[in-house]
């Protein structure tokens, strides 16, 4: 048994992708199967970062069940997965009203029963939750720089960042 699953994990909601204290993501995870053998007992964990929390599978429910493993969300996929073939889950979660990070990084990671931690896909989306606060900055040439809504802001503050950690089993891996 030999298999190469691959990983891919967008947002479709919203557009443009800025996250709103209070509001919700919605994101799109697809596992395909580059072979060349059937892949098996298929499972992916998306590790949500801090003040997100899982709402429900939108779409492709009748192929994958939901899990929540802590903080985390592991999705099995009911059958086998066929060589050259994908299968998508869409869901969505929430972001806590408390939420203060400039920027949210959600990571997910594909795992089989033949390989634990075969690819990852981490998605950073910026958060509103800082917008209210910056303010134009004077330059000492004289100059100013504005966020507009929807646009990403600098800050010497840092952001956030989400990492990938490896296991297996039941538990998943993160």
């Amino acid at each position: 048994v030999v298999e190469d699953l691959l990983i891919d994990k967008t947002i479709l909601l919203p557009l443009p992708e800025t996250a709103t204290p209070g509001e919700t993501i919605t994101y799109r995870i697809a596992v395909t199967n580059e072979g060349p053998s059937l892949a098996r007992g298929v499972w992916v964990v998306d590790a949500l970062p801090e003040g997100v929390t899982f709402g429900l599978i939108v779409a492709g429910a009748n192929e994958w069940s939901a899990t929540t493993v802590g903080d985390d969300i592991r999705f099995d996929l009911a059958g086998d997965l066929p060589v050259g073939e994908s299968r998508t889950v869409d869901f969505v979660v929430e972001i806590s009203a408390a939420v203060e990070a400039e920027e949210l990084v959600n990571t997910a990671t594909v795992s089989s029963l033949w390989r634990a931690d075969q690819d990852v896909s981490s998605v950073p989306i910026v958060s509103n939750a800082m917008a209210s606060r910056v303010r134009p900055s004077s330059r000492s040439s004289g100059s100013s720089e504005r966020a507009e809504p929807g646009e990403a802001c600098s800050s010497t503050s840092g952001g956030g960042s989400g990492a990938a950690a490896s296991g297996a089993g039941a538990a998943g891996a993160t």
